[in-house]
């Protein structure tokens, strides 16, 4: 009966530790691939990154175009075309055969 006790401690001791270094090793290579920061949100971060880059890319357009207009129609820099083109959007001044495009 005392071999077989000795052997069992000895199974529980080695099995014991090879158990809990693979359930170890399991979690870390879980989380490390689906986690909060593993490597899938990495790439999706980076995805939404560079759409988002995108995104800027195209509103910093928007926007210089913007500027440019409103220069433009300051008084120093009247320009007579775009100053035409506003007054008769606003007023709604237009000839029989004329279109609108915007």
């Amino acid at each position: 009966m005392s071999s077989y006790y000795t052997g069992h401690k000895y199974f529980k001791g080695r099995y014991g530790v090879v158990l809990f270094l693979t359930v170890l090793c399991l979690y870390f290579s879980y989380f490390s691939m689906f986690g909060e920061r593993s490597f899938t949100r990495l790439a999706v971060l980076n995805t939404e990154i560079s759409q988002t880059d995108q995104e800027l890319a195209s509103l910093s357009a928007d926007v210089q175009h913007l500027r440019e207009r409103v220069r433009a129609m300051r008084p120093d820099a009247l320009d007579r075309d775009l100053l035409e083109e506003r007054v008769r959007y606003m007023l709604g001044f237009r000839s029989e055969n004329e279109w609108d495009v915007l």
